[in-house]
């Protein structure tokens, strides 16, 4: 009787032990794999800002060497959807009628960060990959040596063959760990650098435009 009750006892503790195992596991797959999310999305900002510095250094040489092949009016629009783009992504609360966080760094600042602060720092960061993958697009059957190929394929990745970066990006739970929030703040660094980027991009097309 006493060996069959603790058979059952171990029986028992090997079950909960390897239902605990079990859990640990999904638990840093999981993490893992919202780790990978908050990864793509860093190394797409990091893509973008590139992108935009290729531009602006493309358009800084016409300036430079007074070469007026790119029509006016392209140059207009593409400054025209700069601005636009930029002064969106500059403002998160713009992103939402109810303004929330208004920076990455406002929300990695918050102890109390909510699930409407996330959504709104998602949503900025997916919108400008979007907004950028697309001027691109319309760039490249303009001007393509403005286009850097590596950074383009990189967004065209992140937004095609891996899902919308948005939609991953709504599906995580607000970043709570150090690891997610070290690549959170990589994105942030990388989200900065592309604002400085359209604004340096905005002022060679302001140069472009009154030279022609």
């Amino acid at each position: 009787m006493y060996r069959h009750l603790m058979k059952s006892v171990w029986l028992l503790f090997a079950v909960l032990l390897g239902s605990a195992a079990a859990s640990a596991e999904g638990e840093l797959a999981a993490l893992a794999s919202r780790l990978n999310v908050l990864k793509d999305a860093a190394d797409a900002l990091g893509a973008a800002g590139d992108a935009i510095a290729k531009l602006t250094d493309g358009v800084a040489h016409l300036v430079t060497t007074g070469d007026s092949a790119w029509q006016t009016v392209s140059a207009r629009r593409t400054h025209d959807r700069l601005v636009d783009i930029s002064a969106r992504a500059t403002n998160l609360s713009g992103v939402r009628q109810i303004a929330v966080v208004n920076s990455i760094d406002a929300y990695l600042a918050k102890r109390d960060a909510t699930k409407t602060d996330w959504d709104t720092v998602t949503m900025a960061i997916g919108g400008v990959i979007g907004d950028v993958k697309s001027l691109l697009d319309d760039l490249r059957s303009e001007r393509s040596d403005f286009v850097l190929e590596g950074a383009y394929a990189t967004l065209v990745q992140t937004l095609g063959a891996r899902s919308d970066i948005l939609v991953k990006l709504a599906a995580l739970p607000p970043p709570t760990t150090p690891e997610e929030k070290a690549q959170l703040s990589r994105a942030n660094t990388n989200y900065k650098r592309l604002l400085e980027n359209f604004e340096a991009a905005i002022q060679a097309l302001n140069a472009y435009v009154a030279s022609q």
